[in-house]
């Protein structure tokens, strides 16, 4: 159950509940000094309060009439954006609220009607040190609001009350949970006589408390505000926020640095992928190279191979146009017997009825040089006629190449 605190802060006065569950858990009351320190205050009251270590509380302050001023302008731009007539009202803030020689810091806006805007302002001071105290206390500040506005969830509806504060008062009508009038004066009634004013009916909430539960009806309404309440404050200087605890500001330090690092380290980081990226495309670029080394080597194989087949196919010499030629050339009464040819020339064995005629006649053949008989000339009786066996050994010219 997490629990906010309700802080109403008066110029006499000091008070806090604790409200938890929907229920008001403690609450605290104590005089203010004149002339004190307001945070240290502050710290005092809160530091009676049981509060838990986590999650911390947070703390939603009211400011009673003689530090802030709730105001319905009229005369305003007739603009729907609520945002530009927020900057508005803050730009023209001395004509709309009271100073006092005291510097005020201005709520946002809300629009009532076309001209007609509801706005707040708070004394810096105070503002100041609620977050001080919060810092101190390590509690988180949800928002710090008016008296007035907080009233209209403290209170019971359609309800028309004079809140005092001090030598303030405030007259305040409520109506839809929300403040529809209100009038500033001055406290002119006697602090004996407050016996006298009607006591204002306060939500159900409130009731536990007894019949001064009233008192406390700011302080309970500041922490049912929603949190963007346009009539609030939030974060009210350039400092930390005033809810921020110290480890959460740790942890924000912490990813400060570890953003810083890794902006610092980012380029380098780049720039190694960047190398590795490079190294990598020129690993491949190598093995690329390696492998077209490697084709052009099979290349030159197979051009060396197809060299020598086609030198080979130059010098072969082709047995069926050796033997064309041999049968064109003899005569028609000379039979082959055997031809064997190798790449120097050719050997064959014939019948012929003249060896040395057969002889001349592969003498004439342009493919043949040089012919010649080898070994003895015989005789053989071939049927009736006699004939001559001669083997004869041949060369082959230049003119016997069988072009590729």
């Amino acid at each position: 159950m997490s629990l906010v605190i309700g802080l109403s802060i008066g110029s006499e006065h000091l008070r806090a509940v604790g409200v938890g569950g929907g229920r008001v858990r403690w609450m605290l009351e104590a005089e203010r000094a004149v002339e004190g320190d307001l945070a240290g205050e502050i710290v005092t009251l809160l530091r009676h309060a049981t509060l838990p270590r986590w999650p911390r509380p947070m703390v939603a302050a009211a400011i009673g009439p003689a530090g802030s001023q709730t105001k319905r302008l009229t005369g305003l731009p007739a603009i729907a954006d609520v945002a530009t007539l927020r900057d508005v009202v803050r730009e023209g803030a001395a004509r709309f609220f009271l100073r006092n020689g005291v510097p005020l810091r201005v709520s946002g806006v809300r629009v009532a009607e076309p001209g007609v805007a509801w706005a707040a302002a708070i004394e810096v001071p105070i503002v100041e040190a609620v977050e001080a105290a919060c810092r101190t206390l390590r509690l988180r500040v949800r928002l710090i609001a008016p008296s007035i506005v907080a009233l209209a969830l403290g209170l019971e509806d359609n309800e028309c009350v004079e809140w005092r504060d001090g030598a303030i008062s405030a007259e305040i009508a409520i109506a839809g949970r929300a403040v529809t009038a209100t009038r500033r004066l001055s406290n002119v009634v006697d602090h004996e006589n407050l016996a006298d004013v009607r006591v204002p009916r306060v939500v159900d909430a409130l009731r536990v408390l007894g019949d001064g539960g009233w008192r406390f009806a700011d302080a309970y309404g500041a922490t049912q505000l929603p949190s963007d309440e346009a009539l609030a404050l939030r974060t009210m200087s350039g400092d930390l926020d005033a809810g921020v605890s110290r480890r959460s500001v740790r942890l924000a330090a912490a990813a400060l640095f570890i953003a810083t690092v890794a902006a610092l380290v980012a380029p380098g980081v780049s720039s190694a992928v960047r190398i590795r990226r490079t190294d990598r495309d020129f690993a491949a670029l190598e093995r690329r190279r390696v492998e077209a080394d490697r084709a052009e080597r099979d290349l030159a194989r197979m051009d060396a191979a197809l060299a020598e087949v086609s030198a080979f196919d130059a010098t072969r010499r082709s047995p069926t146009l050796l033997l064309a030629s041999l049968a064109h050339a003899l005569p028609e009464t000379t039979v082959l017997v055997t031809v064997r040819i190798d790449s120097a020339g050719a050997t064959i064995a014939l019948l012929a009825p003249r060896a040395a005629a057969a002889l001349a006649a592969v003498d004439s053949m342009a493919q043949v040089t040089s012919p010649e008989i080898i070994g003895p000339v015989t005789k053989e009786v071939v049927g009736t006629r006699e004939l001559e066996r001669a083997t004869m050994h041949l060369r082959f010219g230049a003119a016997a190449k069988r072009a590729s």
